[in-house]
């Protein structure tokens, strides 16, 4: 894997994580459909504004593989984001971050049944050493995260599922159109569907210094940014590669978790943290570089 796309690839990580402690506080004075709604709404028209400086505009492409555009749009930008705002609202960032891992297995079950990529010992051993390192983060507190049954971890179970779905055909998808357009329109679609599901009205507390911030950052750093760098970086290797940085989620959460809620960064967490990243270049030993298209794989 090339520098820059591994290192595109931990940056989403670190917006991901963030991410979720700034839906976690937006999700307090608003409905998960309204979030989603207005920063799709945002996102979508910042993406098609990109679209029209860059000449990317590839309607025609779009109906040409529609059924991949439904799919890419309907199972990540409606069915996986609510599903996961949901359970971060009915459960706990930590929770939601820890859950997150079981990305990278979804991803690699739907890409192994659509041949897509090929199960190796060393995906095999990234795999369990990610899943040890975020148990190594989480032991102190495993207790309390083991008798967590809620609706909602279940609701991050399923988002992840679906995001397993969505990293898969993206692959192909974007291997036609460019990222910019394709992402825009899939955030558009995804509004549509939402609008008459959806209150309309916003609490005036959005607007307080408390929680605007926030919102920002979800449109901007939580959506625009890692959709637009992840969709380009998925084009230039498999989706298993892609999703399996999603054990660095947890990292991140836990350094979050130093500076905004005074935890202590133990030896346990660092130990944990150089695992995960470990991990992380154990799977790229035999990974090959999926670009479809090598003139198409810089398009933004």
């Amino acid at each position: 894997m090339k520098p820059i796309v591994f290192s595109a690839f931990l940056f989403i990580q670190v917006l991901f994580g963030v991410n979720i402690v700034a839906v976690k506080k937006i999700l307090k004075i608003m409905p998960a459909s309204s979030f989603n709604l207005y920063r799709y709404i945002l996102a979508g028209i910042i993406l098609f504004i990109a679209a029209f400086i860059i000449k990317k505009v590839e309607f025609s492409k779009l109906k040409k593989y529609w059924l991949l555009f439904l799919i890419s749009a309907l199972s990540g930008t409606v069915i996986g984001q609510m599903l996961f705002a949901w359970g971060i609202n009915y459960s706990s960032a930590t929770n939601a971050s820890i859950i997150s891992i079981t990305i990278p297995l979804f991803t690699l079950l739907v890409s192994s049944i659509r041949g897509q990529v090929k199960i190796t010992k060393w995906k095999v051993f990234g795999l369990l050493g990610g899943a040890i390192g975020v148990g190594l983060i989480k032991l102190e507190s495993m207790g309390e995260f083991l008798g967590a049954a809620s609706m909602g971890d279940l609701y991050l179970i399923l988002g992840c599922f679906f995001f397993g779905i969505t990293i898969s055909y993206s692959k192909d998808f974007y291997a036609e159109i460019a990222v910019s357009f394709g992402t825009g329109a899939c955030f558009l679609l995804g509004a549509l569907i939402l609008l008459p599901l959806t209150p309309l009205n916003v609490s005036t507390e959005l607007y307080n210094t408390e929680y605007l911030p926030w919102f920002i950052f979800a449109v901007i750093g939580g959506t625009v940014l890692p959709y637009l760098i992840g969709n380009w970086g998925i084009k230039q290797v498999d989706p298993f590669t892609a999703s399996i940085f999603i054990y660095i989620q947890p990292v991140v959460t836990g350094v979050l978790a130093y500076f905004l809620l005074n935890e202590v960064m133990t030896t346990q967490k660092i130990l944990a943290s150089i695992i995960i990243f470990i991990s992380v270049l154990l799977t790229q030993k035999d990974s090959r570089v999926g670009i479809v298209d090598n003139k198409k794989s810089h398009v933004l």
